[in-house]
């Protein structure tokens, strides 16, 4: 489960953080007011192509951070997760949690990608969200 999303410079964001419980999430909001860059953060977290058009006009890079939880006692899962993190080479936050971290360039140069959850080249996970 998503646990938590940082979104710096995406679009009409300028810095956004949210953290999330169980249950349904809902996004409302004015027209204009960055819900469409949520969803395209979730989309960069879930490892789809990133478009630099979409990084903030005038900042070099857009980062979007993901906190993931893996909690339910379900093994079958957590084997999986284990196998995922194993294979991008990555590793559990101090938590146990799992940060995944998408950053875009405005140049369109190369993007740098981190943790398991989005991991396409598999390195290990960047700096944790913080408080």
């Amino acid at each position: 489960m998503l646990a938590e999303i940082r979104i710096d410079n995406l679009g009409v964001i300028t810095e956004a953080s949210a953290r999330f419980d169980g249950g349904l999430t809902v996004l409302t909001g004015e027209t204009g007011a960055g819900k469409t860059m949520v969803v395209t953060s979730l989309h960069l977290l879930s490892g789809v192509r990133a478009d630099s058009a979409r990084v903030r006009v005038g900042a070099s890079r857009a980062v979007v951070e993901g906190r993931f939880s893996v909690d339910g006692g379900n093994s079958h899962v957590e084997k999986e997760v284990a196998r995922l993190l194993e294979s991008a080479g990555a590793q559990r936050d101090d938590d146990g949690s799992i940060i995944a971290v998408r950053t875009v360039n405005s140049d369109g140069g190369p993007e740098r990608t981190s943790g398991a959850a989005a991991s396409r080249s598999g390195c290990l996970p960047s700096s944790p969200i913080r408080s």
